[in-house]
């Protein structure tokens, strides 16, 4: 699973927030992330530094698709659960003048949240946990930690212990 997850990069060579590859075809592999990170930046780039493009963005949602060439990864499907108790996310977060991939787990999920906030309606799922997601974490998967099936996208951070997927 974490070969498919990417930190994502502006050029100036900044960590912006993480991305995975949910789709491939022969145009190339599809990663999603969420619109925030992407929106008005020029260039972008994954971690190997492929660069990457925003051909899709739905604000409404906080997410953006963006398409590389392909690189050997597995892909991550997402799927909406609804009985979840706990879940981890793993993705980027700036450290010590670099960057690294952490996995966060012991997350408590509450389903069916109603978000409306900063221009983003729709249904979310709430993540509590007693580890900051910090913001390089943004577009990270939220994976089920029992069946391991993404079921959502970090994107809002509340606090030090709550966000939204």
């Amino acid at each position: 699973m974490t070969d498919s997850i990417f930190g994502i990069f502006s050029n100036e060579k900044k960590l912006i927030g993480t991305a995975f590859a949910f789709n491939r075809n022969e145009t190339g592999l599809y990663l999603l992330t969420c619109n925030h990170v992407v929106d008005g930046k020029d260039s972008l780039f994954i971690g190997s530094g492929k660069a990457c493009q925003v051909i899709k963005q739905l604000p409404d949602c906080d997410l953006a698709i963006l398409i590389t060439e392909d690189t050997n990864c597995p892909i991550l499907p997402l799927k909406p659960l609804s009985d979840i108790k706990y879940a981890y996310v793993e993705g980027f977060a700036n450290y010590m003048g670099g960057t690294k991939k952490e996995k966060i787990s012991n997350i408590k999920i509450k389903t069916g949240v109603d978000l409306s906030i900063r221009g983003i309606n729709t249904k979310a799922y709430s993540l509590e946990t007693n580890e900051p997601i910090t913001e390089g974490y943004s577009g990270s998967p939220t994976i089920c930690e029992y069946t391991h099936q993404v079921f959502g996208v970090v994107s809002i951070k509340h606090s030090d212990t709550k966000n939204y997927s």
